[in-house]
């Protein structure tokens, strides 16, 4: 791939996400208390591990809803416990590490439960003195990851139900969206586009309702119940479609089309003031389902049909257009039966999560992934052989900062040649900014106030921009990472420049990984994975 100047601009300006200053806030907030409390109490050693366990469980802060946030953040703070005591073990034995590291970096590449925070854990540890103790180590680091998990569930209380009642209403206004041009002639593109919008809208609405575990108690059963009708209305709404495409092929346009477009509006403003009544718990008031358009769409349609069975030229057209008439219907008593659970309310009990639960489909994946030398089990290796590499490499040339060309290695290498070029990129040009910017501001300022500054703005501006481009990712949050893992020595110009190329070397051994490493295992697998794709929509097509 050219490095040319406009792939660079493009790369460092793309948009990957949107911001999210109020994560950077509590990201911050999470990791500069504990330092604070450090430094305060002359314990600034003892802090920094429980900095770097809020930074650990930062890093790895799922979505979703606050249950499964809960659960989640509960596996990363035994990841960040159990592999700070195993890095620390092997601490003083950099050969041993150099072997056990690299084992960590494949089992978490291929398990996400356990993530590049794992291998992240016991590469740190590793690093530090054989006099630190290692078993206290991991509950400061513990105590760190709790104290973020705690601000990062401290909305669950207000705010649990609202990644739930954002889904749903999102549905019912994708519903309404395919309604608004269901009655439309013409070429199908748009109905489509909007058909499969709604589909997926409810689709997405059952995994998001999936993830809060529910008693069967009949509040908790609302939303899947909501969620149905939802679904029942987009059922009716394509069946609507094709018996109008049949009832249109013949004869012209009747009046009572303006009647369908009226009453299929109607029930599709219904709709979005239930996405509304649902984005304000169902404190608004819902009213009826628009009877007055339905009457006159029945006395239109019942006008039209008297005619033609009177005429008895067209028998099936008049059956037809029953069949239309009932299925409008269907459509308001199913958005009825919504506004009806809406009104009953969306609030479940409060609910105890099951927090010991553990990760699901992670080992038996393992295992299939092993036995069939899957892409994923192959990009697993290939991780695994680079930091065996970089290790290595750091151990046997004594290298002070020999961690950083592991971390490098470990956060650029992806599963595709082009990605690893990009994020290498990004994280090359990122900590060369971010490093020089900190050992410039500490030497003006050579101060422990000024390093818990850096650290602090860092992790605002870091953890906001995280999910906008790994770049602004790398920029704040790499200078906030080195100078809180290197907390008792401020960072100075060699160690900057140490840093950077370091970090340069690690992305010259990931793009080497990407580029010799079974480079071709995937190409081979594509032919098999594309006439397996053909076959089944062959499959598909003959069902239909």
């Amino acid at each position: 791939m050219r490095l040319s100047f406009a792939w660079l601009r493009d790369t460092y300006s793309e948009a990957e996400g949107q911001p999210a200053p109020v994560y950077g806030a509590v990201a911050a907030v999470g990791i500069i208390v504990p330092l604070l409390v450090g430094l305060l109490t002359g314990h600034a050693l003892e802090s920094v591990l429980a900095a770097l366990g809020a930074f650990y469980v930062a890093i790895a802060a799922p979505g979703g809803p606050y249950g499964a946030r809960a659960r989640a953040l509960l596996v990363a703070v035994a990841v960040v416990t159990v592999f700070t005591w195993l890095g620390g073990s092997v601490s003083g034995h950099p050969w041993l590490a150099v072997a056990v590291v690299p084992v960590v970096a494949t089992l978490a590449s291929m398990l996400p439960w356990m993530g590049a925070t794992a291998t992240l854990c016991t590469v740190l540890a590793v690093v530090r003195p054989t006099s630190s103790p290692v078993i206290f180590d991991g509950f400061l680091e513990m105590a760190g990851g709790l104290f973020m998990s705690v601000l990062l569930l401290a909305p669950w209380i207000t705010h649990r139900l609202r990644p739930l009642r954002m889904s749903l209403a999102e549905t019912a206004n994708a519903v309404a969206s395919a309604l608004d041009v269901l009655p439309d002639p013409g070429p199908d593109d748009e109905w489509i586009r909007r058909r499969t919008k709604a589909y997926e809208a409810v689709r997405q609405a059952r995994v998001t309702y999936g993830l809060y575990r529910t008693g069967g108690r009949d509040d908790q059963e609302r939303p899947r119940r909501l969620i149905e009708t939802f679904r029942r209305t987009m059922d009716e709404a394509v069946a609507l479609r094709a018996t109008l495409g049949a009832l249109r092929a013949e004869p012209p346009p009747e009046h009572w089309e303006q009647e369908l477009r009226v009453a299929v509006s109607s029930v599709a403003a219904r709709l979005r003031l239930l996405a509304g009544a649902i984005e304000v718990r169902g404190e608004r008031p819902l009213g009826g389902t628009g009877g007055v358009a339905l009457e006159r769409f029945g006395r239109a349609t019942e006008e039209v049909r008297q005619d033609w069975l009177a005429d008895h030229s067209d028998l099936i057209s008049t059956a037809l257009l029953l069949r239309v008439r009932q299925t409008v219907l269907r459509m308001a008593g199913a958005v009825d039966r919504s506004r009806r659970i809406v009104e009953q309310g969306l609030s479940f009990g409060f609910e105890v999560p099951r927090l010991l639960e553990l990760p699901a489909g992670g080992w038996t994946r393992l295992r299939q992934d092993v036995v069939t030398r899957s892409p994923g089990f192959r990009h697993a290796v290939r991780v695994g052989v680079a930091v065996a590499v970089a290790m290595a490499l750091g151990t046997g040339l004594r290298l002070t900062y020999g961690h950083w060309l592991t971390i490098t290695v470990l956060i650029s290498l992806r599963d595709s040649y082009g990605d690893t070029v990009k994020r290498v990129v990004k994280r090359v040009g990122g900590t060369a900014v971010g490093a020089i910017i900190a050992a410039l501001a500490l030497a003006i300022a050579p101060e422990e106030v000024t390093l818990v500054a850096l650290i602090f703005v860092g992790a605002i501006f870091g953890f906001t921009y995280r999910s906008v481009n790994h770049a602004y990712w790398m920029t704040f949050g790499t200078p906030m990472l080195l100078l809180l893992v290197d907390f008792s020595n401020a960072l100075r110009w060699s160690a900057a420049g140490w840093r950077i190329g370091l970090t340069f070397a690690g992305g010259l051994i990931a793009l080497a990984a990407a580029r010799a490493l079974w480079p071709t295992g995937r190409l081979r697998l594509i032919p098999g994975e594309l006439a397996d794709l053909l076959r089944s929509h062959a499959r598909l097509v003959r069902a239909v």
